[in-house]
């Protein structure tokens, strides 16, 4: 295995992360898009291994990925946090399409990212408008249910849009690459809480544990998606 890729498997197509989960009455489940988040969670904490060597060189090797300014490793581990964190993850292959996808059933997310470029300058309006190519990319090339939603993610280390790109921006969104990074780290500390529960009280249920964990520390898919919007 190559040094940058990380230990844990990916999927062979896009339904690989994605289950129905089983129906229980006791579960504290507040919408089907929280149960595969959950799901999807505990499939990614098996993969990531309950040895605590193999689980922590995963995690470092998330946060080393996430921090660097190399595009292809700051790419991968843009989508190995989604998968951490209970998406469906992947990046697309080829040098027009966009940087990454996170699905969630319905819901989509798609990230084009700059890490190269300079703090001070604006984010360019060809950056927006290169949006309208990626949603098409992402409604022919992934199963893309009617009602589906998509926004865009541009991470960069600019913090400010041009005045042009406002135009072109229905349904975008700009974020500084610390945001991102700081997801990561929070999701590290997250994971180690559950992993720390899991061998503490075996006998709750893991999704429930995981449920209790990621809505105590805002990192259901709705609070993660605030992160990117606000």
């Amino acid at each position: 295995m190559k040094s940058e890729e990380f230990e844990l498997d990916s999927p062979k197509n896009l339904k690989d992360l994605i289950r129905t989960f089983s129906e229980e009455k006791e579960a504290p489940r507040i919408d089907p898009y929280l149960s595969i988040q959950i799901d999807n969670i505990v499939m990614v904490l098996n993969d990531l291994g309950q040895s605590e060597v193999i689980f922590e060189k995963n995690i470092r090797k998330l946060l080393d990925l996430i921090n660097s300014d190399e595009v292809k490793r700051f790419k991968l581990g843009v989508e190995i946090l989604g998968k951490i964190l209970g998406f469906e993850a992947i990046q697309p292959k080829g040098d027009a399409v966009l940087d990454g996808v996170w699905r969630l059933r319905d819901r989509y997310l798609g990230f084009e990212t700059n890490v190269e470029g300079i703090c001070i300058a604006p984010l360019e309006s060809e950056a927006c408008r290169r949006i309208h190519g990626h949603k098409k990319w992402i409604q022919e090339n992934v199963p893309f249910p009617d009602g589906a939603t998509i926004d865009f993610i541009i991470i960069s280390k600019k913090n400010m849009t041009s005045e042009d790109s406002l135009s072109h921006a229905n349904d975008l969104f700009h974020i500084n690459t610390s945001v991102i990074r700081e997801i990561a780290l929070k999701t590290t500390i997250m994971l180690r809480w559950i992993l720390s529960v899991f061998r503490k009280n075996q006998r709750q249920k893991q999704e429930d544990q995981i449920y209790k964990i990621i809505t105590s520390e805002k990192l259901t898919y709705r609070d993660i998606e605030e992160y990117f919007k606000t």
